[in-house]
C-alpha cells in the first residue's frame, strides 16, 4: 500500500510539472506571435516609407521586404527567433 501511495504522489507531481510546462509553452508561443507581429509591422512600415520615397520608379513591395540590410539587422538583434 505504501508503494502505491508514493507512486500516486509521484504521478500527481508529474501532472503538476506537465501543467507548468504546458503553461510555459503557451506563454512562449504567445511571445513568438507578438514578436512576429512586431516584425511584420516593422517590415510594413519600412515598405510604406520606401514607397512614399519612390514616386518615379515603382518597385514591387517584396523587394523591400527582402532588403538585405533590414533582414541582417533583424538577425543581428534577434538571432534566437531564426533558429
Amino acid at each position: 500500500a505504501k508503494a502505491l501511495s508514493s507512486s500516486k504522489v509521484q504521478l500527481e507531481d508529474n501532472a503538476k510539472d506537465i501543467l507548468k510546462l504546458e503553461r510555459t509553452i503557451v506563454e512562449l508561443q504567445q511571445q513568438k506571435c507578438e514578436q512576429y507581429n512586431l516584425l511584420k509591422r516593422a517590415l510594413t512600415e519600412e515598405d510604406r516609407r520606401k514607397h512614399s520615397q519612390q514616386t518615379v520608379t515603382k518597385e514591387p513591395s517584396w523587394t523591400s521586404l527582402y532588403s538585405p540590410n533590414l533582414q541582417m539587422a533583424q538577425y543581428a538583434h534577434h538571432p534566437q527567433h531564426y533558429l
